[in-house]
């Protein structure tokens, strides 16, 4: 694919980041169990999200793994299942609960529950 091809794709994506989150969210529930939670965060909630924006993606779930290679490796199947291309707009943040409250305190004004 072209890059050009690649950023329309993106915003594309980025215009549709309701559909996709849900589909996100459906794929995390898959992975991670039916007791996850997911919210969308920052420019996209607030309308402010342009092409070259991310869309921000938090996964809550209980016990999750502490060490990062073993989130990477979820956050690798969730994509695949969400069926996300190898390029995409959405940035996926698995955090447990204790971490959540952070980021939630900071976040509060443009969080978004979607699961």
């Amino acid at each position: 694919m072209r890059v050009l091809d690649e950023w329309v794709e993106r915003a594309k994506m980025i215009e549709g980041w309701r559909g996709w989150s849900r589909k996100i969210a459906d794929a995390a529930a898959d992975v991670l169990g039916d007791d996850v939670e997911v919210y969308v965060f920052g420019s996209a909630p607030r309308g402010e999200a342009i092409a070259a924006s991310d869309v921000d993606i938090l996964i809550v779930k209980e016990n999750v793994p502490s060490e990062k290679s073993n989130r990477t490796e979820i956050k690798l199947e969730i994509e695949r299942k969400a069926g996300l291309p190898k390029t995409h707009p959405f940035e996926i943040h698995i955090v447990d609960r204790e971490e959540a409250v952070t980021y939630i305190n900071h976040i509060r004004e443009s969080l978004i529950r979607v699961r």
